[in-house]
């Protein structure tokens, strides 16, 4: 079974009347690096918030893990079965690397101890050292936040990462050590990861290529 299906879905802003989604169908499956690339303004951007319950679509069906999105509880989704990760890393400024990345685990109810060791656990996977979890995001570079980011997306236990353009603010080196670890979570460790990108690099690095163009997805690869 796919882990995130799409049927048919549509789109079109209520103020506008424009169409940005027109009859989406699609698979994502645990296991596999998926890739979405396309022109900006073809869609590709409102069918990540779709997935990740941000947005409802004006027609069709979202089902993960068999469920229809509008039977879910989506507050409950987007803590506990989704991860997102943003091209501006979106970490919370005033708190440090650690306890950004311990956060989410504490709003879902573990204690501070348990939370601390899972948080320090990510950061030594993902290649932050010690000294580093002391900081606050403004004294990490750009690699080490998309890196912090990550492991906050993984703290959830979720097993569907969305990330919005990864490695746009990234250097080559960080960008491939990003897209490395993106593709050891989806391959190695079974999570279904989907990427919204122009980055064709990202793209030759994936499992399935899907492209967007004019409010249609179209598989590639």
């Amino acid at each position: 079974m796919a882990c995130i299906e799409l049927e048919n879905i549509c789109y079109t802003y209520k103020k506008t009347g424009q169409s940005v989604l027109k009859g989406v169908t699609a698979e994502f499956q645990n296991g596999k690096l998926c890739s979405i690339i396309g022109p900006s303004g073809s869609g590709k951007t409102t069918l990540l918030s779709i997935l990740a319950g941000l947005d409802s679509p004006s027609e069709g069906e979202v089902r993960v893990n068999g469920k229809s999105l509008r039977e879910m509880n989506l507050d409950l989704y987007r803590r506990k079965e989704i991860a997102m990760v943003f091209q501006s890393f979106q970490l919370l400024p005033l708190l440090k690397t650690l306890e950004n990345v311990a956060y989410p685990m504490r709003l879902n109810g573990a204690d501070k101890t348990a939370a601390r060791a899972r948080a320090e656990e990510l950061l030594k996977m993902l290649g932050i050292s010690e000294d580093k979890w002391g900081r606050f995001p403004a004294n990490l570079s750009g690699g080490e936040q998309q890196r912090v980011a990550i492991a906050r997306a993984l703290s959830t236990g979720a097993g569907i990462i969305l990330a919005d353009e990864p490695t746009g603010n990234l250097d080559q080196k960080n960008t491939e050590r990003i897209l490395d670890i993106l593709k050891q979570l989806a391959q190695e460790s079974g999570y279904c990861v989907v990427v919204v990108t122009h980055d064709m690099q990202a793209a030759g690095l994936s499992d399935h290529v899907w492209r967007m163009c004019n409010g249609m997805l179209q598989q590639e690869k």
